[in-house]
């Protein structure tokens, strides 16, 4: 799976031609950084090459020259989006297979969290995003073949880590949307989070101490069919999981003593 999310990520950048400085040109700079703020406001739809270019001061004839196409332009300015936000927040320990699972996980949720929760610039990214998921274009099957798919490889690949190679396909995509979906209703939901329970994501502590409890939560959902308990350290916070013993044929049992030390036996 992490070859996968490799492999996706490489083709996604040759695609797109991020890896290098954006461009020597200023005007085709000044154009997709202001194209990711006015998409992000009015949607793929309603924004007009007009609109942009009256913003980015420049020639409106500047899109055709530079991109082609509006569809072109938007494509590129998710493009760059995602991976700005992917440069802030690299999944690099998430990568890690030498680190025990239940601590790429933390990494992973830990990430993710704070990449939705970022209120820099990167706002108007996360933003254009989130309206592209929620009024797709044709771009999206694009963003998620070369974006989407590495990064959920990527936690399939840990989710297999802890429960064995021979968990089920739907078992592991129904734990993959899970705990995404944890996450993003902090993104997603964020002006009702703010109304009742702003103290969860207040600050860079409160993140963490958030993503702390989506791992536990999640491990404890995940090894919760497995014989066995589990203890140790996740982001400071001490726990213990005691399941139930029940076992399912054909995958691992895991008994933890420590985080970090398992004592893994097979059926």
């Amino acid at each position: 799976m992490v070859e996968l999310y490799n492999h996706l990520k490489h083709l996604f950048e040759k695609i797109m031609n991020i890896t290098e400085p954006l461009s020597k040109e200023p005007t085709f700079d000044r154009l997709l950084q202001v194209a990711v703020e006015v998409f992000a406001e009015s949607g793929f739809r309603a924004a007009t090459v007009r609109d942009i270019c009256t913003k980015a001061n420049v020639n409106v004839a500047s899109v055709n020259y530079y991109f082609r196409s509006k569809e072109a332009l938007y494509i590129k300015a998710l493009a760059f989006a995602f991976d700005e936000a992917n440069k802030r927040y690299p999944q690099d320990d998430a990568l890690n297979k030498n680190l025990p699972p239940e601590q790429r996980l933390r990494f992973f949720i830990e990430n993710f969290l704070h990449k939705l929760m970022d209120d820099s610039h990167l706002g108007f990214h996360g933003k254009l995003i989130a309206r592209e998921i929620a009024e797709p274009t044709r771009a999206l099957d694009e963003i998620i073949a070369t974006t989407i798919a590495p990064t959920c490889a990527l936690l399939e690949d840990i989710i297999r880590q802890i429960l064995g190679q021979n968990a089920g396909t739907a078992f592991v995509h129904r734990c993959i949307t899970s705990i995404m979906g944890q996450c993003l209703m902090f993104k997603h939901s964020r002006s009702i989070i703010d109304r009742l329970y702003p103290h969860l994501i207040e600050d860079s502590k409160a993140i963490q101490a958030t993503a702390d409890h989506i791992t536990q939560f999640s491990l404890i959902a995940l090894y919760g069919p497995y014989a066995g308990s589990i203890a140790g350290t996740i982001g400071g916070s001490q726990y213990r999981i005691a399941t139930a013993g029940l076992r399912k044929p054909g995958r691992a049992i895991h008994t933890y003593t420590r985080l970090g030390q398992p004592d893994q036996t097979k059926e």
